[in-house]
């Protein structure tokens, strides 16, 4: 994305604002980045130290555990407890499952039509309202600059419409420049925007 406010910043003349935009988003993502992997810290040990103390305890000592209760109790069935102690091996399957699945279902949607890919991730219920609201604050972001510097929409949607840098966003501005060269009002082709947020529509009419 940072490449793709460069292209809009050739066209607007504010290379060196651009170049300072950049500078501090890339600062602030890093700080955000930090600050992610510091919380992620100790849950991700904690969950492993538990992991271990089972499988340390189902390997080293539940076969004695095991050993013992099967003399005194050869012909019951294995207590609950036996059960309970694979559990890490079951959450330990499903995390990976999990993982798996998630996985394969990027690969596949990645090598769709990037129509196919935002229809697919619109069907994703957690993830559309993180896609929609990414989109939305890109292409307002952008779009914006454009027509601050005096650029007509038409010509603005065509430039974002022709860089390669975010397909989700041309893809966005190829169907919405195609719908205003037909005469659609803006606001119009908004609303049947399944892309964007629905506020874009508010703040474009105010």
């Amino acid at each position: 994305h940072h490449l793709i406010t460069l292209t809009i910043a050739e066209e607007n003349g504010e290379m060196i604002a651009a170049f300072a935009r950049i500078a501090e988003r890339m600062a602030i993502e890093e700080h955000l980045k930090r600050k992610f992997q510091q919380a992620l810290l100790y849950p991700a040990t904690l969950l492993t130290l538990l992991f271990l103390m089972f499988l340390v305890f189902r390997t080293a000592f539940f076969p004695r555990i095991t050993a013992i209760t099967a003399q005194r109790q050869s012909n019951t069935s294995p207590p609950v407890y036996e059960y309970l102690l694979y559990l890490p091996d079951f959450f330990l399957f499903l995390f990976l499952t999990i993982i798996i699945a998630i996985t394969v279902a990027k690969i596949y949607i990645r090598k769709q039509p990037i129509a196919r890919q935002l229809s697919l991730q619109r069907k994703i219920f957690v993830w559309r309202t993180v896609q929609q609201t990414h989109l939305t604050k890109q292409f307002a972001h952008h779009l914006g600059s454009l027509l601050h510097a005096g650029i007509a929409l038409q010509d603005s949607l065509q430039i974002l419409s022709q860089q390669k840098y975010h397909p989700y966003i041309q893809h966005i501005a190829t169907t919405i420049h195609a719908h205003v060269l037909q005469g659609t009002p803006l606001i119009t082709i908004l609303q049947l925007n399944d892309e964007l947020l629905p506020q874009l529509v508010k703040f474009v009419t105010h």
